[in-house]
C-alpha cells in the first residue's frame, strides 16, 4: 500500500516516544471540535481525505479504562465527526472503527476512533493492492473547509 503522505509519520515514529494525542492542543489547525472528555482532530497522515480521528483527552490505553463520561463522550463525538462531514463533503459512506494494542495493526498507544469517509468511485483495499494511488489531500486545507461549512470556528 502507497500512502506518500503517511512517509514522514513512519520515519518520526521510530524516534519519537512522545504521545501525538496528549499534546493536540499544541497543533490549533487539527482540531475540528472538542467535547467535555474528548475531541475530533483532523488525521495529520490520512488514508483518504476527510480522515478524522476522536480521541478521549485523556491517556487511554484500552476501551475498557473510557469511564462513563468518556464512554458517552467519545460516541457523540464520532456522531458529530460523521454529521460535519456529511455537511462538508456529502461522501456517500463511512468506516468507522479503531485498533488496540500493537497487533491490531494500531500506532498509537492513546485509544483513538478513526472516522474515514468515503465517497462513489473510492479506491478499496483491493485497488491498493493493484497498484492504484492514493489520494493524498493536505489535512490542514480539509479543516478549513469543514469547519466553514459546518459554521465552526
Amino acid at each position: 500500500m502507497y500512502a506518500p503522505i503517511r512517509k514522514k509519520y513512519v520515519e518520526e515514529k521510530r524516534h519519537d516516544n512522545k504521545c501525538p494525542f496528549c499534546n493536540y492542543k499544541n497543533k490549533q489547525e487539527y482540531i475540528i471540535y472538542e467535547g467535555n472528555t474528548a475531541a475530533i482532530l483532523a488525521n495529520n497522515y490520512p488514508y483518504f481525505f476527510g480522515h478524522l480521528l476522536v480521541i478521549p483527552k485523556r491517556h487511554i490505553k484500552n476501551l475498557e479504562d473510557l469511564n462513563k463520561d468518556e464512554d458517552k463522550d467519545v460516541m457523540l463525538m464520532i456522531k458529530r465527526a460523521v454529521k460535519f462531514l456529511k455537511v462538508a463533503f456529502n461522501p456517500e459512506g463511512f468506516n468507522i472503527g479503531l485498533g488496540i494494542g500493537n497487533y491490531s495493526g494500531g500506532s498509537q498507544e492513546h485509544l483513538h476512533f478513526h472516522v474515514v469517509p468515503h465517497y462513489k468511485g473510492d479506491i478499496g483495499f483491493m485497488n491498493l493492492l493493484d497498484n492504484v494511488s492514493v489520494q493524498a489531500n493536505k489535512p490542514e486545507e480539509m479543516v478549513v473547509k469543514l469547519k466553514k461549512k459546518n459554521g465552526l470556528r
